[in-house]
């Protein structure tokens, strides 16, 4: 109950109906005086998030200690001691890929930033060389073998810099190819040719849709393919909140496949515990990257051996949640979980090409 001054009218300002306390039986408002001072919005702004706070903190002891209880006690009617599923996920997938983002941004500008250096002095290097071939003098071979030896280096050091890169699913190095595009030098005259051409000879619909597309890309950045799939590389990364998202029902009806029989017929049940294991999993996930961020403290090298039991940890969390909420043996458990986990890492990989080929297409 809040501290508000309660109105002595007993009508809900809200509905209209007459009252039976101070708060609506019908919409639940509270009957406190309209007439609210700053003091009063500030006091409205702290109750409202340490409400929060009480009900997400509580929540999340009982989702991270407790496997499988929330999803439990919500489908019993249980819910005004936590907080909504989907208000969870909300804000706590919000604060995983906050985090996730911020630590991955500063690696990928780095590793940019790195090659265009390299490209720079490399490009430098050469327009000093093409002095040097109408230089007449008699130092014109020594000051060109002089420009080679700097040139080389700097491609030495650019190589160096990148030599990380070859972890990455990608290479940055060579040039493009276009594929059918690499007949058209635009967009516009591409779009020439196929109007000088008979309707029968014309490409198709989707022929025309992708061949525009690769021209653009040709157009807007030419050989640069490491400019190119940086540029796809981050519009497929910023997608991944949205792949998760995609995946969520999904992953609840392969539950609903799986554990028909033993949960009801309901598929809003899988989905309720999915949505619990989503947060869950994103909260293990974000500690375990903030561990990472400690790897390379000296002092600090036994937070390693944290990483692992947190790893292990995850899997008995899910294996627990599994158990806990469908109330099935050990061993058919661990069965289930095996193939689930199998099928759901190819749902995953379909999920991430597609959206990885959304990206390539829309950069």
């Amino acid at each position: 109950m809040s501290h508000f001054k309660e109105r002595k009218e007993t009508d809900c300002l809200n509905c209209g109906i007459e009252l039976q306390g101070r708060y609506c039986q019908k919409c639940g408002q509270e009957n406190i005086e309209p007439k609210e001072t700053v003091w009063h919005l500030i006091i409205h702004f702290i109750y409202d998030i340490t409400h929060f706070d009480g009900k997400f903190f509580n929540s999340v002891k009982y989702l991270l200690l407790k496997p499988g209880f929330l999803p439990d006690e919500y489908l019993k009617g249980k819910r005004a001691s936590y907080l909504n599923p989907i208000k969870m996920y909300v804000f706590i997938s919000a604060l995983f890929f906050l985090f996730f983002f911020s630590m991955l941004q500063p690696v990928l500008e780095e590793t940019k930033a790195k090659m265009n250096k390299g490209r720079t002095l490399i490009d430098k290097d050469y327009e000093s060389l093409k002095k040097l071939l109408n230089d007449t003098s008699v130092q014109r071979n020594k000051k060109i073998n002089d420009q080679l030896a700097v040139l080389n280096n700097n491609v030495k050091k650019q190589m160096e810099d990148t030599s990380k890169l070859d972890k990455l699913p990608f290479q940055t190095t060579g040039k493009v190819t276009y594929g059918l595009a690499k007949k058209y030098d635009s967009v516009s005259q591409y779009d020439s040719i196929q109007n000088a051409l008979a309707d029968s000879k014309k490409d198709g619909w989707f022929s025309r849709k992708m061949i525009r597309k690769s021209v653009t890309i040709k157009e807007r950045y030419g050989n640069d393919v490491g400019r190119l799939l940086s540029d796809v590389l981050m519009k497929f990364i910023h997608s991944f909140p949205q792949i998760f998202f995609v995946s969520l029902p999904l992953f609840a009806f392969l539950l609903f496949l799986f554990y028909k029989r033993q949960n009801g017929n309901y598929y809003v049940e899988h989905l309720i515990f999915s949505i619990h294991l989503y947060c869950a999993l994103f909260i293990l996930l974000f500690i375990q990257g903030l561990l990472g961020e400690f790897e390379g403290v000296s002092w600090l090298s036994w937070v390693q051996y944290l990483e692992w039991i947190l790893l292990l940890y995850l899997v008995w969390y899910i294996y627990k949640a599994l158990r806990t909420f469908y109330q099935e043996g050990k061993a058919k458990t661990i069965l289930k979980m095996c193939l689930f986990v199998l099928i759901v890492s190819f749902l995953m990989l379909f999920l991430f090409i597609i959206f990885f080929m959304v990206s390539l297409i829309t950069v």
